[in-house]
């Protein structure tokens, strides 16, 4: 796993590519707050996919720190909370740094855009 650390910060986990996880980044740099990675590899190792997110998995799994445990992923600062999917991560977000609108509607909106995202 490649780290990228700042005291007190998030932690996203994910492949080291934009995916799922670039509207999530860019979320963090909106609001301006750092952000720490866990960037995981897969590569073809003698004709065999090969990644190090299998440990992160199982350690997950085998703690139960979480019951789905999945990438991309948002560690929280205070190292006992992890939320997976990255949609839930984004809500969080925009609600933690007041990116989601201050009444019903502006949060309707901001939901549009994320599920536009995925249709």
């Amino acid at each position: 796993i490649n780290h990228h650390m700042t005291d007190g910060a998030y932690t996203l986990g994910y492949w080291n590519i934009r995916g799922l996880a670039a509207p999530i980044r860019l979320a963090f740099a909106l609001a301006g707050k750092p952000l720490n990675e866990d960037e995981y590899t897969c590569e073809l190792v003698d004709d065999k996919w090969v990644n190090n997110w299998s440990d992160t998995y199982k350690e997950m799994q085998s703690s139960n720190s979480h019951p789905f445990p999945n990438l991309p992923y948002l560690k929280f600062p205070d190292g006992k909370t992890t939320i997976v999917q990255s949609n839930a991560i984004l809500r969080h977000v925009a609600r933690e740094f007041n990116l989601y609108g201050d009444n019903s509607v502006a949060m309707a909106r901001v939901d549009e855009v994320l599920e536009q995202i995925n249709d």
